[in-house]
C-alpha cells in the first residue's frame, strides 16, 4: 500500500498507511508522537486529532473507524479515553456528522468491559452511545434495564443509562422509581435530572409529575429541592423552543 504523508504545523511529514494507524494512535494515547517537534510533543492530543482526520480523508472512514473501535476495545484507560475524544471531535473536524463508530459496536464494547469489571473503559464507550440515541431514540434493551435495576453500577455509568431509559422508555422509569432514589446527598435530584435530561419541555413536565406520584406511592415523598431543578430545566427548554 502506498504510504500517505501527514504534516502538522512545522513538523516534518509523517509517512503512514493503514497498518500504522492503530499503533500511532496508541502512542498518542500515551503522550507520544512519531515526529520530532516540541509543539506536537507538548500537545499530543491535538496532533492525534489532526492525524486521525487526515487518515479519515486519505485511508477512508472505514479504516479509521476500525482503529477507533480497537482503541475502545483496549483494556487501557488511556486508549479508550482517546477513542472517546476522537469519536466526539472528528465529526466537527471533518465537517461530517456521521459517527466514527456506530451504536452497535459501541454497545458490544460496553458490555465486554462491564463483564470484565472495567467500568471506566465501559463509561468511555457509553458516553459515545448517549448522543447517538438522543438523535434517534430507541427502547433500551432488557439487559440495560436489568443492570440499572441491580443498583450495583457506578454512579457515572448509572447516569448514562438513566438518560438512555429516559428518552427510550419513560414508562419503565415511572414503574421503577426506586432506581432514582439515592441515599447520598443530592443524589436523587441529580439522578432524576439526568434521567429526564433528554426530554422535551412538555415530556419532561408530564414525566416528572408521574414520578412524583410514583414516589409517593412507594412512601418516598419527592425531596423539595427536586421540583425547582426540574422547573428550571423545563423553562430552559421552552425558551429554546424544545
Amino acid at each position: 500500500m502506498t504510504k500517505q504523508s501527514f504534516s502538522y504545523g512545522a513538523t516534518d511529514a509523517f509517512s503512514y498507511d493503514t497498518e500504522d494507524l492503530l499503533e500511532t494512535l496508541q502512542g498518542v494515547a500515551r503522550g507520544k508522537v512519531p515526529v520530532r517537534d516540541v509543539e506536537a510533543s507538548q500537545d499530543p492530543s491535538s496532533w492525534g486529532l489532526a492525524f486521525a482526520a487526515d487518515a479519515a480523508r486519505t485511508l477512508g472512514a472505514a479504516a479509521l473507524s476500525k482503529a477507533v473501535i480497537a482503541l475502545f476495545e483496549s483494556e487501557s484507560e488511556a486508549d479508550t479515553a482517546l477513542g472517546r475524544s476522537l469519536h466526539m471531535a472528528l465529526p466537527v473536524s471533518l465537517g461530517d456528522p456521521t459517527p466514527v463508530v456506530g451504536v452497535a459496536p459501541l454497545w458490544a464494547v460496553f458490555w465486554a468491559h462491564m463483564d470484565a469489571d472495567r467500568s471506566v473503559q465501559a463509561g468511555h464507550a457509553l458516553s459515545c452511545i448517549v448522543p447517538q440515541v438522543f438523535h434517534a431514540p430507541s427502547a433500551p434493551s432488557a439487559r440495560v434495564k436489568t443492570l440499572v435495576a441491580t443498583g450495583t453500577v457506578s454512579e457515572p455509568i448509572l447516569g448514562y443509562l438513566l438518560k438512555l431509559i429516559g428518552v427510550g422508555d419513560r414508562d419503565w422509569l415511572v414503574a421503577h422509581p426506586e432506581v432514582l432514589i439515592s441515599t447520598g446527598a443530592d443524589g436523587t435530584r441529580l439522578r432524576i435530572a439526568k434521567a429526564l435530561g433528554g426530554l422535551s419541555s412538555d415530556a419532561l413536565e408530564s414525566t416528572f409529575a408521574d414520578l412524583v406520584s410514583a414516589f409517593a406511592a412507594q412512601g418516598h415523598p419527592m425531596a423539595p429541592d427536586v421540583a425547582p431543578t426540574i422547573q428550571r430545566m423545563v423553562d430552559a427548554r421552552r425558551k429554546a423552543g424544545l
